[in-house]
């Protein structure tokens, strides 16, 4: 994981304005809504990147952008980060949000970059 991308995790559990116990009425849906939020997106990220993948083949671009994108997905927060924890998951649903919004700039840019940039 990057500097980057460790430092607006950091940013984001140190933000005041969280609840650190997850507890109460609808803790328990707010941890599931993360869950299949996280799992959701990850799958999406993933169908991005296959189709950039298939796309940028097809035009015999290069793959940088591509295989930056592959990294996105084996470690998007969706995929490992926990939801049970103190903030209901939200930690997990604002990196899953981010880690697919950066995918969605990868497989556009891969798309619509000329043929010639390698």
């Amino acid at each position: 994981m990057s500097g980057a991308v460790r430092g607006v995790l950091l940013a984001a559990l140190l933000l005041p304005g969280g609840t650190w116990a997850c507890s109460g009425p609808g803790a328990a849906a707010a941890v599931r809504r993360a869950e299949v939020g996280g799992w959701g997106l990850a799958a999406l990220t993933a169908v991005l990147v296959m189709a950039a993948t298939g796309f940028a083949r097809s035009r015999s671009v290069g793959r940088g952008p591509v295989a930056a994108g592959w990294v996105l997905v084996g470690v998007h927060p969706g995929l490992w980060l926990d939801a049970g924890g103190g903030d209901c998951g939200s930690a997990r649903l604002e990196g899953s949000i981010l880690f697919t919004a950066v995918a969605c700039v990868i497989a556009l840019w891969s798309a619509w970059r000329p043929a010639d940039a390698g």
